[in-house]
């Protein structure tokens, strides 16, 4: 099943399909170890309405339990000589996560024992013993010294590919992109940008989650860490109003460190070209205007020239191919349902478009 594939993936090689990097397996830390990942992170956690009518639906506890927050922290995984995954999570600041006379957390660490949490002031606030599922996936001694370590190069995509067409699902792929299907899920992978996005159904083919995870080029320039990822979910409220819920993760200062005797071989380093550079981002800017769903390509450097966009969504499929000059208004199809939206602004180099996103509601479209 692709439910099999997608964890172990995440556990494997921190894949195109990780859900995010969680801080709820933990207590004792290793003492030594294969492979250790060190990022800082900011998480950041929205909820809103996507329809108007639904302004008044929402009852006293929920417009008290979902409100936004923000966590600033810094986060180590280690994978020790068994090939299990340990975390400690060192928190920096958290903004609007609980009532300010609740003590906030300084760390959370998931070591093979337990799980630990720790306040501000107080010191240990909570410990669990850990169990193991018969379902978890330990990582073999050459998986655990490649853990962070993404070759996103032509093999791996080949071995994505192999992989995916081993399971009951419909696989197809087209100019470097693989899309995998099945009842309740939709997987794309495009190798041309290192993006990845799932979308979830219900059992009516309802729309309940999609996610999209950017990857961006390590310090070393040779190999690739998942730099954002962004999770939008749909769910009811207790009077049946919908809720969205977004989830924004963005990694900084993404670092590996490989024991000698584990490490793998590091390859001869080539010149790669990330195909999201920040000079490709800083040359055009997607705005959008409120209450609408229109947007604009904005650009000082191709100032009215003509663009050549697409438009995806996250079961990639193409909603939109037009042309357009820089700064026009461009309108998203009215049959497309409320939901993320991929633009790849291709005119720059065919090859390697630059790509944003924009959020589409029943009242307009945003960030």
């Amino acid at each position: 099943m692709m439910e099999k594939l997608i964890q172990q993936r995440q556990r494997k090689l921190t894949t195109i399909m990780c859900v995010s990097f969680g801080t709820f397996c933990f207590g004792q830390l290793p003492t030594d170890y294969v492979t250790k990942v060190s990022y800082h992170e900011k998480k950041e956690v929205t909820y809103s309405l996507p329809s108007e009518a639904d302004l008044n639906c929402l009852t006293l506890s929920e417009l008290s339990q979902y409100h936004g927050y923000m966590q600033f922290y810094t986060m180590e995984e280690y994978v020790d000589e068994e090939g299990d995954l340990l975390t400690d999570q060192k928190f920096i600041e958290e903004v609007h996560v609980r009532d300010e006379w609740m003590e906030g957390y300084s760390r959370i660490t998931v070591g093979k024992k337990g799980v630990d949490v720790y306040g501000t002031e107080s010191g240990l606030l909570y410990h669990r013993d850990r169990q193991t599922e018969d379902t978890e996936v330990f990582l073999n001694p050459e998986e655990a010294a490649n853990y962070g370590y993404l070759d996103l190069n032509d093999d791996y995509y080949q071995s994505l590919l192999n992989d995916l067409s081993t399971l009951d699902v419909e696989v197809s792929e087209n100019n470097s992109i693989i899309t995998a299907s099945s009842g309740f899920m939709t997987m794309v992978y495009d190798h041309n940008t290192k993006m990845a996005s799932t979308t979830e159904y219900d059992s009516t083919g309802i729309k309940v989650s999609e996610s999209v995870i950017q990857y961006a080029l390590s310090h070393e320039g040779d190999t690739y860490y998942p730099e954002t990822e962004t999770t939008i979910a749909w769910f009811s409220g207790d009077k049946g109003c919908c809720i969205r819920k977004t989830t924004e993760l963005k990694r900084f200062e993404y670092t590996r460190e490989t024991r000698g005797d584990s490490g793998p071989e590091r390859k001869e380093k080539k010149e790669v070209m990330h195909k999201n550079s920040s000079k490709g981002e800083a040359d055009y800017q997607i705005l959008i205007e409120q209450n609408s769903d229109v947007f604009r390509i904005a650009s000082k450097k191709y100032r009215k020239k003509e663009l050549e966009i697409e438009v995806y969504d996250m079961a990639g499929k193409k909603v939109l191919h037009t042309g357009v000059v820089e700064g026009e208004a461009i309108q998203l199809p009215k049959s497309s349902r409320a939901g993320m939206y991929l633009i790849h602004i291709i005119s720059q180099n065919r090859h390697t478009p630059v790509v944003g996103k924009v959020i589409k509601n029943n009242a307009g479209s945003q960030f």
